[in-house]
């Protein structure tokens, strides 16, 4: 009986540390630029024609995100990971005020959750690719240091489905380093210019996009 009792704990404490070789947990924060990436624009117009027309051309702005890390490695070739967290998308356009042309800021603050492979090209460099879903809790229009809420405007498309990819170098057991970005899916608006006889004539489809560079702390 003691020899059983003595196996049993002998074989579990092996198993538990089989188990937290492959498992990984830490936290990340990364920073970069955000857009909505405009599709089938059919015409170019200039700068002060996109304004007027209240199309105006799309720009980028800062974003950032704070991520919990989970990783998983199924064997040396390949794992799996996800990385629930908070991250801010959004863009920025120039709009006419009082005959003044200014750069409106629009924030998008998500809580996100990235479901990622991970393919281990080495011991150190991973590529990372899978979907990432995100939930829209706040947002607001920024000019000249004056916020206001929009989030009204976005209650039909709260729900943001994204591809991540990304990539990023192991230091050692504790520190990461690496770039991802991601491309919206869903759409974040879509509008058209019509001709006088109320036929599509250019037709703007927006969606969520963003670049970032991510350092990542493993316990």
């Amino acid at each position: 009986m003691k020899k059983l009792a003595l196996f049993t704990i002998i074989s579990f404490c092996l198993f538990t540390n089989l188990y937290a070789q492959k498992l990984r947990f830490g936290i990340q924060g990364s920073g970069g630029m955000a857009t909505a990436a405009t599709t089938n624009r059919e015409k170019e117009f200039s700068e002060i024609e996109t304004v007027y027309l209240g199309i105006s051309k799309i720009h980028p702005v800062f974003s950032y995100g704070f991520n919990i890390y989970a990783g998983y490695a199924i064997n040396e070739d390949w794992g799996v990971a996800i990385e629930p967290g908070f991250i801010r998308k959004g863009f920025a356009k120039k709009v006419d005020i009082n005959n003044n042309i200014e750069k409106l800021q629009t924030r998008l603050n998500y809580f996100q959750i990235p479901i990622l492979a991970e393919v281990f090209f080495s011991e150190n460099i991973t590529l990372t690719l899978g979907p990432e879903l995100s939930y829209l809790l706040d947002a607001k229009e920024v000019i000249e240091k004056q916020s206001t809420d929009v989030l009204k405007q976005y209650n039909k498309n709260k729900l943001d489905v994204a591809l991540q990819v990304g990539l990023y170098y192991t230091f050692n057991k504790h520190f990461d380093i690496g770039i991802k970005s991601g491309v919206s899916a869903t759409r974040l608006g879509k509008f058209a210019i019509l001709n006088s006889e109320n036929e599509v004539v250019v037709e703007y489809d927006r969606r969520n996009a963003y670049g970032h560079v991510f350092l990542r702390v493993k316990l």
